[in-house]
């Protein structure tokens, strides 16, 4: 017994000695051109003037799911666009994602058709059932009492071993296809949506290229509690660096307190040599839904990503918006009773309550930017006319835009029993297969009743195929 008491202190100690997570690399020099960013990645067969986003939200195995079964039906959905027949799925640009969706879009980056068959099976295999049971044992336990690792670096580990075997931002430029993906977490310190994107790599003057998906995908799915922050460095920048004269001029010209304004001073703030680390957390905590990044450069032109490209005028380009929203509607129970919520109950309410205002404030502030956009009347002064509408495109010889936005998310339901069914389904890492089976079919469901999405494929759509109907 006392061998033991002397045994536990030294393992402790030692863990704490050689136990260090896999850290982000410090770039050998600055280059606004290099990196894992999305105008460094080819274009291929995909057409600027069909241009789709994805977004995928968060929600566990429940998102994995309905963002797989959206992929799939883009997949059986065949187009014509540009004189060149295609899968709808092959035009997909840019995903963002956040938390659970985060798995659908790393894995369909990083393994693309592979995504219909392996990434499936392992949701019903219930490969992220033995997480928890790895962070417990006592291997990692040793581990975990190192003060800089964690739970999180366990799952990373899992990650980067299971799904995306030794594969880091680098190999997704040096394949170098579209979809551009954004997986985005959220920084503790400043309380802000952080991007794996070589863009905010810069401000920590660190490569991304190097860095491991499987530990993007951690971060962004590390929901506070079950979880603790995954830690990136922030390195001193080199005399080489410049910070991007879009965030330079946001600090200087936009009115104090805009959003933009406040976004400028919080890329600045990592430019501050006493801020060493960075703590990422899961990206629903600041945006459920990854919209934040295509709402940032769709209002603005200059947005230093420069997600979306201008199409030079003589035609029009078709901007595709599909949000994947796998958030639930809690049924309300305590309306009914005279007895107060609980502390956990009060504690999990005024966590996800402002998360959930926020997702609805989203989707209606992107329907008001889409409708405003349409502007197309030239007539008057050109200095008058709303910025970033057709009237301006047109006037600047760009193409004007057409947009096709659409949700799927079970609000969009029209069955009640259907829809409760889908609201029952818990935020876990595992499901059973009948909800599986139902959520990767639900999201084509949505997208065969949706105005806006039978619009867009009665221009461009030839048939449905039976792609992957024998996979479900």
């Amino acid at each position: 017994m006392k061998r033991l008491y002397f045994a536990v202190p030294m393992l402790l100690v030692a863990a704490g000695c050689t136990t260090t997570p896999n850290y982000n690399e410090p770039l050998t020099e600055y280059s606004p051109d290099y990196g894992y960013r999305f105008r460094n990645l080819d274009a291929g067969d995909n057409s600027d003037s069909l241009f789709v986003i994805l977004t995928f939200s968060g929600g566990g195995t429940r998102a994995s799911a309905l963002s797989l079964g959206v992929l799939e039906k883009l997949a059986e959905i065949e187009i014509e666009w540009e004189g060149r027949r295609t899968r709808l799925l092959d035009e997909v640009d840019v995903i963002s994602s956040v938390s659970g969706g985060s798995f659908t879009a790393a894995y369909y980056a990083a393994h693309k058709e592979k995504t219909f068959t392996d990434f499936a099976e392992g949701l019903y295999q219930k490969n992220q059932s033995g997480l928890l049971k790895a962070a417990f044992s006592l291997p990692n336990m040793i581990k975990q009492a190192s003060p800089a690792y964690s739970r999180t670096n366990t799952a990373a580990n899992r990650y980067e071993k299971n799904m995306f075997p030794g594969m880091t931002f680098g190999d997704l430029l040096e394949n170098g296809e579209r979809p551009f993906i954004v997986i985005n977490a959220t920084d503790m310190g400043i309380r802000r949506q952080f991007n794996f994107t070589q863009d905010s790599f810069d401000l920590l003057y660190s490569d991304l290229s190097t860095y491991p998906l499987g530990y993007a995908v951690a971060a962004s799915s590390a929901f506070p509690g079950a979880f603790s922050a995954l830690i990136l460095k922030n390195y001193e920048q080199g005399p080489d660096f410049e910070l991007d004269p879009f965030y330079v001029d946001q600090m200087e010209n936009a009115p104090l307190g805009s959003f933009l304004r406040d976004a400028a001073v919080d890329a600045n703030s990592y430019l501050d040599p006493g801020k060493i680390f960075l703590h990422l957390s899961d990206g629903g905590v600041s945006d459920n839904l990854g919209l934040l990044p295509v709402i940032s450069n769709l209002t603005h032109p200059d947005h230093p990503w420069g997600l979306i490209p201008v199409v030079p005028g003589g035609k029009e380009q078709k901007i595709v918006v599909i949000a994947v929203n796998a958030g639930v509607h809690d049924k309300d129970t305590l309306s009914y009773k005279g007895k107060p919520p609980g502390f956990l109950k009060l504690l999990m309410t005024s966590g996800t309550t402002p998360m959930g205002w926020f997702t609805r404030a989203q989707l209606g502030y992107l329907q008001l930017m889409i409708e405003f956009s349409q502007i197309i009347q030239v007539d008057g002064d050109a200095a008058v006319l709303p910025q970033g509408s057709n009237a301006v495109r047109i006037l600047n010889s760009e193409a004007p835009r057409t947009f096709y936005f659409t949700e799927v998310g079970f609000d969009k339901i029209l069955d009640n029993e259907e829809r409760a069914f889908f609201d029952s389904i818990p935020t876990s890492f595992t499901l059973p297969a009948e909800s599986i089976d139902r959520l990767r079919s639900i999201g084509g469901d949505i997208l065969d009743q949706d105005p806006k999405f039978q619009e867009l494929l009665s221009e461009i759509a030839i048939k449905k195929t039976q792609y992957l109907q024998n996979r479900r």
